[in-house]
Parts: C-alpha cells; sequence; structure tokens
C-alpha cells in the first residue's frame, strides 16, 4: 500500500476537519443539554463535557480510517480507538490550563506506547510506532504556539501516518508491496 496508503491518510486527514466543523455547528445545542444533564449528576463543569465531546468528535473523524489504512484487525481497531481517544477525553475532563503545554508529551507518549503492541502480529517492524510517536510528540511540541487547529493535529499526525505507512507492511507483505511466499515451489527446470 505504501505511498497510495499515505496519500489516503493525508486526504482523508484534511478532509475531515470541515465535515466535523460542520457536524459541530448542527449538534452543539444538543450536545450543550445533555452536558447540562450529566454536569448536575458529575462534579464534572459543562465546559469540560463539551471541551471532552469536542475532542472526541475531532480526534474520531481524524483516525476512524487508521486501524483500516494499517489493516489492523478488529481488536487492534478498537484498542486503536480506545488508546487514542480515552486519554484524550479523560483529560479534558479533568482539564486543568496548565495541562495545554503537555498535550504533546501526553499523546506522543501514547501512541509511542499503545502503537507498537497494536501492530505487533499484523505489521512488519511494530517497534516504528515508538518513532511514529516520538515523530507525532516531537512535531505537535514544535507547532504548539505558532499553529492553531486544525494544523497543530493534522501536520503531526500525517507524519505519524507516514512513519507507519512507508516503514511497517502488513505481515506477508515486503515494503515495496510485493507479497512474501515463504515456501514457494522452485520452477526451475
Amino acid at each position: 500500500m505504501g505511498w497510495r496508503g499515505l496519500l489516503v491518510w493525508v486526504t482523508l486527514s484534511f478532509a475531515a476537519e470541515p465535515a466535523v466543523t460542520g457536524f459541530w455547528a448542527l449538534s452543539y445545542e444538543p450536545a450543550l443539554a445533555a452536558a447540562r444533564r450529566l454536569a448536575g449528576s458529575y462534579p464534572i463543569p459543562v465546559a469540560s463535557w463539551i471541551q471532552a465531546w469536542l475532542l472526541s468528535t475531532w480526534l474520531f473523524a481524524l483516525t476512524w480510517f487508521q486501524p483500516l489504512l494499517l489493516r489492523l484487525a478488529l481488536k487492534g481497531a478498537v484498542g486503536w480507538y480506545a488508546a487514542l481517544l480515552g486519554p484524550a477525553v479523560l483529560a479534558m475532563l479533568a482539564w486543568e490550563p496548565t495541562f495545554f503545554p503537555l498535550l504533546p508529551a501526553f499523546l506522543g507518549a501514547i501512541m509511542a506506547t499503545v502503537s507498537p503492541f497494536l501492530l505487533r502480529g499484523q505489521r512488519t517492524r511494530p517497534w516504528m510506532g515508538v518513532l511514529g510517536g516520538a515523530v507525532f510528540g516531537g512535531a505537535m511540541k514544535l507547532l504548539l504556539g505558532k499553529v492553531g487547529l486544525p494544523w497543530l493535529y493534522l501536520v503531526p499526525d500525517v507524519l505519524f501516518g507516514t512513519v507507519l505507512l512507508l516503514g511497517t507492511a502488513p505481515i506477508g507483505e515486503r515494503l515495496d508491496g510485493t507479497t512474501l511466499m515463504p515456501h514457494a515451489p522452485d520452477t526451475r527446470a
């Protein structure tokens, strides 16, 4: 898949941002009503519920295709979403203004530690997830304060996809896309 997969990754990443922004505009009032109900039951402010909802829908819109392009099994795809969305939503619910400068390191560390486990047995060189997470966190840290959303996430995400799609291959394929045939019959006559 290689370069074609990376092109799809980039295209879907950049196409998701305007789509999710339109979705937010349509669903903000119902989400605000739900957040008010939740805030009445839990000691978490309405603003934190809204931030968690905005972040989770945005992250899901930007990552729904990643397990498909990486050809992860269903269990790996569920783990991919849970590992990325879960900590981010929990961080928004426990939001502190001092947290935002730590966000790049936090997301980079999650991607670096979780992706190798999810890629193991699915793709060659799963340790490339550590490199991809480090690149993601480093790029996000460099862009923090210089650019706003969506660029703060899109550029590191494309770099993460580049490392994973060009640095790994599905088990049974070479990085150049050709299929490995471990016990091919000898056809020389």
